[in-house]
């Protein structure tokens, strides 16, 4: 199976995620309906040895893709408030001297 993520750019969806996840369990039951088989339990055993691999790589590309992604939101949020806090600085209009 490829990764969810054909375009390591393009963000993680929900959708994306959950197609993974059906994949891989219509892959974990019939490896499981095949256990029935007494002369094939050593395969299904590698099968699924080989199916819980991919799945672990599956996952350490999905959070190593969000992870970049927290980070370029963290940046982007961090741009933002010094942006703000410099626009709360500026002067809106001309100043009048306060009396105390």
């Amino acid at each position: 199976m490829s990764t969810p993520l054909d375009n390591p750019e393009m963000p993680v969806t929900a959708t994306q995620v959950e197609t993974w996840l059906t994949t891989m369990n219509q892959k974990r039951f019939a490896l499981y309906a095949r256990t029935k088989e007494p002369h094939v339990q050593a395969v299904v055993f590698w099968e699924a040895a080989d199916l819980l691999s991919e799945a672990i790589e599956e996952v350490r590309v999905i959070s190593a893709a969000l992870r970049e992604q927290s980070d370029v939101l963290l940046h982007r949020a961090s741009a933002l408030r010094e942006h703000a806090n410099e626009l709360g600085q500026r002067p809106t209009g001309p100043q009048k001297e306060r009396r105390t």
